[in-house]
């Protein structure tokens, strides 16, 4: 499906989270299924395998673990805004990394969330 970027808010389940920027890569697994008739390559789908990264400050110590999102823990939903009440759903995705940017020209510590995997349904109502 390709990358989806914003400077929306998410929710983590109920929680908001003022996030900085998100991007979602909405991929697929695919499989080779050339044979000799086939000319070039052909593939096809087999199951989806979304990444997003989103990037907020840590105003609140205790903000990401609240919201879930500690290292290897599976999130069971995360809602992408991309548009008025509209957004993209990512369940059960896996937290894969979790950098801390710390520098003396930000104001406060900023980390960096990246999930991996999970069920994505799109342009959902919430």
């Amino acid at each position: 499906m390709g990358v989806r970027s914003a400077q929306q808010p998410i929710f983590v389940g109920n929680d908001r989270l003022d996030v900085s920027s998100w991007e979602g890569n909405w991929q697929i697994i695919s499989t080779n299924v050339s044979t000799s008739a086939t000319e070039g390559t052909r593939y096809a789908p087999v199951r989806g395998d979304h990444e997003a990264t989103f990037r907020l400050p840590i105003d609140d110590e205790n903000a990401i673990e609240a919201a879930g999102l500690e290292l290897a823990e599976v999130v069971p939903a995360i809602y992408f805004q991309t548009g008025p009440d509209v957004y993209d759903l990512l369940e059960n995705s896996l937290v894969v990394s979790v950098p801390t940017q710390c520098d003396g020209t930000s104001d406060v510590p900023r980390i960096q969330v990246s999930v991996k995997g999970g069920d994505l349904t799109r342009n959902v109502y919430f």
